[in-house]
């Protein structure tokens, strides 16, 4: 037996226990006396008559509070039991957490060190063709963002066999310290081809995941792959809601130019309108417009720009306005 864990369970239920023993004791203190009142009372409330046993009210009400008495007892003990046992459980399973913990952090270290040696350039050195990319961002009460991205990746010089990607918030979001804590998911929307993802860097505020395309994307050929991912993280814009103001800065790796990016930003109105400004670099073919309450009740603003070139960075600021 973990003597750790029976010394934390003495300190906590240590009450019951000396109470237990105190009614053990007190019984065997007064049972001799109490027994013979016990005895002589049952005398006066308890007749036979032709070999049957005749008890009156008082006697009956003795005997089913006596009843009553047993069961309680019966159930403490039962109670007793229960907490022992769900105690030990959950000793048990808090201590698993610090080797559950070790294990992720191994494996994240082992697909970011294979994501390294098969990216040479890291997550700077793209390796497929973007096609299409639509980024929404839904916002809600806190700052909570709902996250969807619709891509369209082809491979242009050599087969694609997994790409990289990245997700980071700003210092006010809420942590998540595991990737089931945002909901994430990474499905394809290409029939016949299938997506698996695994998790290589894995900070509260800060993770990277490798998406395997299965099969592997064929170079120059028509061969093209939808992938969705979507999560959902609280506090995601926390600093618009508390400040109000959020840069967004968002780029698409592609070896080549991408026809056609779009990012989305919505949010329910309250006492203070959502604005959202482009503080980049202007590209030719792109616009920033305003739209309509839609049939959630939420506005939102939408960036589209046509023929991105490769390495530009999107660079936006979020505001809430009074007017």
């Amino acid at each position: 037996m973990n003597v750790g864990f029976v010394k934390d369970h003495l300190k906590k239920s240590w009450g019951i226990y000396v109470g237990v023993l105190g009614v053990v004791g007190l019984f065997y203190e007064v049972g001799g006396p109490l027994g013979d009142v016990l005895a002589e009372w049952i005398k006066k409330h308890a007749t036979v008559q032709s070999g049957v046993i005749s008890v009156d009210k008082w006697g009956k009400g003795l005997l089913a509070g006596g009843v009553l008495i047993f069961v309680a007892l019966l159930i403490l003990t039962i109670v007793c039991f229960v907490s022992l046992y769900k105690a030990r459980r959950a000793t048990a399973g808090a201590e698993k957490i610090p080797i559950l913990t070790k294990t992720l952090r191994r494996t994240t270290e082992a697909v970011d060190l294979i994501a390294r040696q098969l990216f040479p350039g890291g997550a700077e050195s793209p390796v497929k063709l973007v096609l299409r990319c639509r980024q929404v961002y839904t916002i809600y009460e806190g700052g909570d963002v709902h996250f969807t991205e619709e891509l369209t990746v082809a491979a242009k010089i050599k087969d694609t066999h997994f790409m990289e990607k990245i997700i980071d918030v700003e210092p006010e979001a809420d942590p998540a310290e595991y990737p089931d804590e945002i909901n994430l998911k990474v499905e394809s929307e290409t029939a016949g081809k299938e997506v698996q993802y695994l998790i290589s860097k894995n900070e509260p505020r800060s993770k990277s995941l490798v998406i395997f395309f299965l099969p592997r994307i064929k170079a120059d050929t028509v061969d093209q792959r939808k992938l969705k991912t979507s999560y959902y993280w609280r506090g995601f814009m926390k600093r618009l809601v508390l400040h109000g103001s959020e840069p967004f800065k968002m780029g698409v790796k592609s070896v080549e130019s991408v026809p056609s990016i779009e990012y989305q930003f919505w949010m329910k109105p309250g006492g203070r309108k959502l604005v959202c400004r482009n503080v980049g670099e202007i590209l030719e073919k792109e616009t920033l417009d305003l739209q309509p309450v839609d049939e959630r009740g939420m506005t939102g603003w939408v960036y589209t720009a046509k023929e991105v070139p490769p390495g530009h960075m999107t660079m936006l600021r979020l505001e809430l306005t009074d007017h």
